[in-house]
């Protein structure tokens, strides 16, 4: 008995493995012709929602003295329809120390908190670093440095 079931088994996974197929005959007539479809599935891509790409600077230099630095990023999409993409800047602190932890304080703006960005775009972000021009003058000339933290998330 077992091995009767085993071989039912056996023959409902190889029926299940067959993949339906079209031939042409000689009844079709000379010449035949018959059509299949070419159609995409992404199926795959349900689970992560797609690719995207964002593309950031290394380093911003902000110029001494300089009260509105600009820094841009780019972000590229190929989502699937339900997702879009959201895109956060964030300050590590709100100022740039130098090596003796003097702080300069700058903020950030523009496009920090980017959300709903289409399935299929490339677009062009921008940040903005202001420095006020009483904090330059509050602290010596030196090299200071923060550190902007980029966060990309698919939602669906």
């Amino acid at each position: 008995m077992k091995k009767v079931i085993s071989v039912l088994m056996a023959i409902a996974m190889l029926a299940a493995l067959m993949v339906p197929a079209f031939a042409l005959t000689e009844a079709d007539g000379n010449p035949a012709s018959g059509t299949a479809d070419v159609k995409t599935n992404y199926d795959n891509l349900e689970a992560t929602g797609g690719y995207y790409t964002v593309t950031y600077p290394a380093e911003i230099n902000v110029a001494w003295g300089t009260e509105d630095t600009t820094a841009n990023y780019t972000v590229e999409t190929q989502l699937v329809p339900t997702a879009t993409l959201k895109v956060t800047v964030a300050q590590n602190n709100a100022a740039m120390k130098n090596a003796d932890s003097k702080e300069l304080t700058y903020t950030l703006s523009g496009d920090t908190n980017v959300t709903g960005i289409g399935a299929f775009v490339t677009e062009e972000k921008t940040l903005n670093i202001h420095v006020a021009t009483a904090d330059w003058q509050s602290v010596p000339v030196d090299a200071y440095s923060d550190t902007l933290t980029f966060t990309a998330e698919i939602v669906k």
